[in-house]
């Protein structure tokens, strides 16, 4: 998702390069982050020093945009997945989720039930995590890089389809029966999520070059 926004020309820089600017321009505390990094230790000032720089408009702005997606994603965990029967992860953006001008829909039915997710986070883990959203976005790219370019930058509504609830996932609305308007959707991609066990069976079941096996 992270990559999807840069990519989709949401974003002026990758995720990572946005989160590293404004800990040097705003310091850890402003974005809500712990200062763990070198570069993130307080300085001591002189008496003569004590005067602060003003935080511009953008830096704010762009605060504020990193605060609400780390809150979006934050939503989407692997056990709210599992717990509602989440067969799809959907990126609208337009001005409305009802009238989207793209969307970017993630398949899990191959996948769902099978997160493995442990109950406490591990090293091992981690870093399984970060191979698995790597090998994402390379799956991904060739079919991002081949849709036209995004025209504005407009509101993102991230979406879930699954089984009926009484309480939706923490983080989101419920829309029973929800199906968008498409006639002035300009952009839509599919991606069909697999296990690594999986692909090769599904790249001879099905032959759509439009989907991509991540």
């Amino acid at each position: 998702v992270k990559f999807l926004f840069f990519v989709r020309q949401q974003t002026p820089s990758s995720y990572d390069e946005l989160r590293t600017w404004l800990l040097d321009a705003v310091g850890p505390e402003a974005i809500g982050a712990r200062s763990t990094d070198a570069h993130d230790d307080a300085v001591v000032e002189s008496p003569g020093e004590k005067r602060k720089r003003r935080v511009t408009s953008s830096e704010r702005a762009a605060v504020k945009f990193l605060k609400d997606f780390d809150a979006m994603l934050a939503a989407l965990t692997p056990r709210a997945l599992e717990a509602f029967d989440v067969t799809e992860v959907a990126v609208f953006l337009g001005s409305t989720p009802l009238r989207p001008r793209e969307i970017h829909a993630f398949k899990l039915e191959s996948v769902r039930g099978r997160y493995d997710a442990p109950t406490t986070r591990t090293d091992g883990w981690d870093k399984a995590l970060s191979n698995a959203g790597r090998k994402a976005v390379r799956e991904c790219l060739p079919t991002l890089a081949g849709l036209p370019a995004c025209d504005a930058v407009t509101r993102a509504f991230l979406m879930i389809r699954g089984k009926a609830m009484d309480e939706p996932p923490e983080g989101f609305l419920p829309k029973r029966g929800f199906k968008p308007l498409t006639r002035s959707t300009k952009v839509r991609a599919e991606f069909d999520f697999r296990r690594k066990d999986d692909d090769r069976a599904g790249d001879e079941e099905d032959g759509d070059d439009d989907d991509q096996a991540v």
